[in-house]
């Protein structure tokens, strides 16, 4: 039984901190890094000006 709830706790638990780490790497590269290479961040998407 206990062979059962660590198996069902590593194959629930570990999806969601690769969930939770990939998220705070994304945030991290748009927020820090790319103000620190120099690319322009922009807001939210809107339709190109001619």
């Amino acid at each position: 039984m206990s062979m059962l709830l660590s198996s069902l706790a590593i194959n629930l638990f570990l999806p969601f901190m690769n969930g939770v780490t990939l998220g705070f790497g994304e945030i991290f590269a748009k927020n820090v890094l790319a103000g620190w290479i120099g690319w322009r961040i922009q807001s939210g998407r809107r339709a190109p000006q001619f």
